[in-house]
C-alpha cells in the first residue's frame, strides 16, 4: 500500500504538480503522474477531484486503485457541516493537523497547496511534504479502524469506494455539450428576469428577491398568512416551488430565482471555453449519502435547459429513473400493508391528488405534499398549506388529509421506532450504514431531529439502492457511460443502435436493485427525455 501526497499550482493545471509517493517503513520519493498510473495496488491519497485535470491535461490514465482518506472520514464523521467560515471535518487539512508536530510547517505547507506560495525551496517543499505523507498514514489507520468500529467498512470497500472511482472516471471524460443552444439559453434567462423582476416590482413593490421582509408582507396582504408566516424558514423553497404556478407573486418570484441560479451554473459552461465540461463529482455529498455534482451544478438546472448537454458521437442519452421512489421505500420499510397495495397497484401521487386536490389535481403538486408528510410535516400544517393555497374549503381539506393519511396505520408507529432507536442509539442509518450521529445528549428529540431521522433513513436507503444500481450497471455494460446522478434517476449515454437493448438491461438493474432492497414492492423504472 502507498500513500501519495501532492503539490498542485492551484492557479494553472499545466503545471506539473509534485507527487510525492511513500509507503510505510520507507521514506517518500517524487514521482512523476506515468509513475502512478502504472501502479496496480492500492494507493491512499486524499481529494481526488483536484488531481483529475492535471491526468486528463497530458493525457495519462489516473491509478485504478486509488482510495481517498477524505470520502472515508466523511462516513466517519457522520453528521452535516454547513460552517462555510471553516474547514469542514474531513478535510485533510483538519485530518492531518494533529499529527503535525510544529504548528509553522503545518501553515507553510497550507500556504504552499492552497495559494501557490512559490518563494520556497524544492528541499524544503520536499520535507514538508514528507511530513504530510508521514500524517496521511496514521490518518489512514486512524480511519480504517473506526469504519470498522462504527460498522461502515463494508459500506465503504463495497459502495462509496468503488462508486467514487465511476465518478472520477467520468469527471475525466468530460460531457459534450451544445454550445447553440447554450447561448440560446443565456438570452431566454435574461429575458425571463427582466420581464419578472418588471412585475415583482410594479405590482408588488419588490426590488430584489432576496427581500424577504418586503415578499413575507405581500403574500399576507394578498391572504396568504401560513406562506408569509414561513418566509424566514427552511421550508420555504419547498413551499414556493409548490404552488408557483396557482400564486402569480410566487410564480414571478421563482422565476427569477431559478433563472438567476441557471444562468450562474451555465456561465460556468461558457467560461471553460468548449464543447465539453468537466464536473466535480462529489459522491458522498451529502449526509445522506447522495451524489452532487458541483462546477457546474448540473443536478440543479431546470428541465427546460437540460438540452445543452448532448451526448458524444454514435451515442445516444437514456435516463432511467426509479417511479414514486420514496413511497416505495416508505412502504416497505415501515411494512404498511396499505401503502404498499396502494404502490403496487397503482400511483400514490396521483391517488393523493384526486383525493384531495380533485380531478384536475395537478401530480407534481401531490408528490411534494405527500413527501412533506412523509418528511415530518405536521397534518395542520399540510392543512393551512393545502387550504391557503388552493382556496378550498378549510373544513373540506382537513377531511381529505385525515382520510388519505389515516388509513397508511403503521407510519406513525414506524416513525416512532425511528425516534426511539436515534434516542437509544445516538445514530440512524440504512441496511448497510451512512450513519447519521446526533450531535445532543438531551433526553428528548427536538423538532429537526425528528424531521431528519425520516430523511436518514428514506433518503439513504434511496441512495444505497441508486449507488447499487450504478455499480451493476458499470460492471454488466461497460459501454454504458455514466454521466450525471440525479436524485432518483442516473444519465447516461449508450451507442445509439443499440439503445433498446440498454434501456431494457438497465431498467431490469434498476428494478432489481429497488426490489432486493425493497422486496414487499414491484418496482418500476421509467424511461424518459432528460430535458421532459
Amino acid at each position: 500500500m502507498f500513500f501519495l501526497s501532492y503539490v498542485l499550482d492551484p492557479f494553472n493545471i499545466e503545471v506539473p504538480p509534485i507527487l510525492f509517493l511513500g509507503k510505510q517503513g520507507h521514506p517518500p520519493q517524487i514521482v512523476d503522474a506515468k509513475d502512478l498510473s502504472r501502479i496496480k495496488t492500492e494507493i491512499i491519497s486524499y481529494e481526488l477531484n483536484r488531481l483529475i485535470p492535471y491526468f486528463k491535461n497530458i493525457k495519462t490514465d489516473f491509478p485504478i486503485k486509488i482510495i481517498d482518506v477524505c470520502l472515508a472520514a466523511r462516513l466517519v464523521v457522520g453528521q452535516p457541516y454547513e460552517d462555510k467560515k471553516r474547514e469542514a471535518p474531513w478535510s485533510i487539512w483538519q485530518l492531518i493537523k494533529p499529527y503535525f508536530k510544529i504548528e509553522k510547517d503545518f501553515d507553510l505547507l497550507k500556504r504552499i497547496c492552497l495559494k501557490g506560495e512559490t518563494n520556497i525551496g524544492v528541499l524544503e517543499i520536499s520535507r514538508l511534504l514528507g511530513q504530510l505523507s508521514s500524517s496521511l498514514i496514521n490518518v489512514w489507520q486512524h480511519m480504517n479502524d473506526q469504519l470498522e468500529i462504527k460498522g461502515e467498512k463494508d459500506r465503504f470497500y463495497s459502495i462509496e469506494n468503488p462508486v467514487q472511482r465511476i465518478m472520477l472516471r467520468s469527471q475525466y471524460r468530460g460531457i459534450r455539450i451544445n454550445t447553440k443552444r447554450l447561448l440560446r439559453r443565456l438570452d431566454i434567462l435574461d429575458e425571463q428576469t427582466r420581464l419578472s423582476n418588471e412585475q415583482l416590482r410594479d405590482q408588488w413593490g419588490i426590488i430584489d428577491v432576496s427581500d424577504k421582509k418586503t415578499l413575507a408582507k405581500s403574500l399576507k396582504d394578498n391572504g396568504y398568512d401560513y406562506l408569509a408566516k414561513c418566509v424566514f424558514t427552511d421550508i420555504f423553497d419547498d413551499l414556493a416551488s409548490l404552488y408557483e404556478a396557482k400564486i402569480d407573486l410566487l410564480f414571478h418570484f421563482q422565476r427569477v430565482k431559478k433563472a438567476e441560479r441557471d444562468k450562474g451554473i451555465l456561465l460556468r459552461f461558457g467560461a471553460i471555453g468548449s464543447n465539453r465540461v468537466f464536473p466535480y463529482y462529489d459522491s458522498l455529498g451529502t449526509v445522506t449519502g447522495r451524489a452532487t455534482v458541483t462546477d457546474p451544478h448540473l443536478q440543479q438546472l431546470k428541465r427546460e435547459n437540460r438540452d445543452i448537454i448532448a451526448s458524444d458521437r454514435e451515442k445516444i442519452l437514456i435516463y432511467p429513473d426509479f417511479s414514486q421512489f420514496e413511497p416505495g421505500i416508505l412502504a416497505d420499510d415501515a411494512k404498511d400493508k396499505a401503502l404498499i397495495n396502494l404502490y403496487n397497484s397503482g400511483d400514490v401521487y396521483t391517488a393523493l391528488g384526486k383525493a384531495i386536490l380533485g380531478e384536475k389535481a395537478n401530480r407534481d403538486i401531490a408528490k411534494k405534499i405527500f413527501l412533506s408528510f412523509s418528511f415530518g410535516m405536521k397534518k395542520e400544517n399540510l392543512v393551512k398549506m393545502i387550504f391557503e393555497s388552493t382556496g378550498q374549503n378549510q373544513a373540506a381539506v382537513q377531511a381529505a388529509v385525515d382520510n388519505f393519511f389515516d388509513q397508511f396505520k403503521q407510519i406513525n408507529e414506524w416513525k416512532k421506532k425511528l425516534c426511539d432507536a436515534l434516542l437509544r442509539e445516538g445514530r440512524i442509518g440504512t441496511r448497510n450504514g451512512n450513519y447519521r450521529y446526533r450531535p445532543s445528549t438531551k433526553e428528548t428529540l427536538s423538532a429537526n431531529e425528528e424531521k431528519w431521522v425520516i430523511s436518514q433513513r428514506i433518503q439513504g436507503t434511496a441512495s444505497l439502492i441508486l449507488k447499487r444500481a450504478i455499480l451493476a450497471v458499470d460492471s454488466s455494460l461497460g459501454d454504458a457511460d455514466f454521466l450525471l446522478p440525479m436524485h432518483d434517476a442516473v444519465l447516461y449515454q449508450v451507442p445509439k443502435d443499440d439503445k433498446e437493448k440498454y434501456e431494457k438491461k438497465i431498467s431490469e438493474i434498476f428494478e432489481d436493485c429497488y426490489m432486493r432492497e425493497c422486496d414487499a414492492i414491484k418496482a418500476r423504472v421509467s424511461l424518459k427525455p432528460f430535458d421532459a
